[in-house]
Formats: structure tokens, sequence, C-alpha cells
């Protein structure tokens, strides 16, 4: 229920911008640091150059009251509450590890046996245990698959 709202307004939000900018966006871009509140932006916005974070604070969407109603704030779980909308009892990504009773087995919120690691010997890593789909996922589909998603990070869990 509560992804079907959050896609819903983020589509909302994109149609407004359509309206109000008289163009369909070019780019939408999400920003998830760890650690970083949200009074950094504001404390230290006077350091920031003008086409950085301070043209996004000014031109773009800028959630200033945003909370996760979620018990653990780890990466793994706040990165599919950005990405899809919804908590980890809807997600499946509810922790970064936890144990699997049918499998008795410690599973790691991305690891995927299954997938084929580019440049990596280890384990591979994938969305494979997401449930549902992402915000990315919907955009492609609105625009019959012509828009492109590019995900950018230094963690696996992202």
């Amino acid at each position: 229920m509560i992804k079907k709202h959050f896609l819903k307004l983020l589509l909302l939000v994109a149609i407004l911008a359509h309206f109000a900018f008289g163009a369909t966006p070019k780019l939408i871009l999400v920003i998830s640091l760890d650690q970083f509140r949200y009074d950094y932006l504001t404390r230290f916005e006077t350091h920031f150059g003008e086409g950085g974070f301070k043209y996004l604070m000014h031109n773009g969407a800028n959630f200033t009251n945003s909370t996760y109603k979620h018990a653990l704030n780890l990466t793994g779980p706040g990165h599919a509450v950005i990405s899809t909308g919804s908590y980890g009892n809807q997600n499946g990504i509810f922790a970064n590890n936890w144990y699997d009773i049918r499998t008795k087995e410690d599973i790691y919120c991305v690891d995927d046996r299954t997938a084929n690691g580019i440049g990596r010997v280890s384990a591979s890593m994938s969305p494979a245990n997401l449930i549902g789909s992402t915000f990315g996922d919907e955009l492609r589909m609105h625009s019959s698959f012509h828009s492109k998603v590019i995900s950018i990070s230094n963690k696996d869990r992202t």
C-alpha cells in the first residue's frame, strides 16, 4: 500500500515537473549519503559551489523532514526503502544480514549465488532478495524502457 502511494507520488512529481518546466525532466537524481544528516546541507551551504548541492537544494525536490519508520537504520534496509518506497515487510530487505530458518543459512541482503560478478572471483551480489520493483524499474516501464537507469555506489548494498 505504501509502495503504491510512493510510486504514484513520484510519477505525480514527474508530471508536475513536466507542466512546471514545459518539458519532461532530462535527469532524475537520487543521492543518499550514509551518516549525512540533513542539517549538514544548511549548516555547510556556504561551502557548496553554485553547481553542486546548492543547485540541487534550490532547484530540485528537497525533502527536509523525512523519517524512517523501521527499526534498523542499516544500509540495506535504508536503500531498499528509498528505492522501492516500501518497508522490509514488503520489500524483503529488513536487515543487512539475517538467518533463514528454511535453509538454515545466514543470508547477506545482496548475496546471490546465481549471479556472475564483473571482475570478481568471490561471491556475487544482486538485488535478487529484493521483492517488487524500484523507482528505476517503474521509470523504465513508464517510458516503455527508453529511460536509462544507472546506479553508482561504493557499497554492494546500494
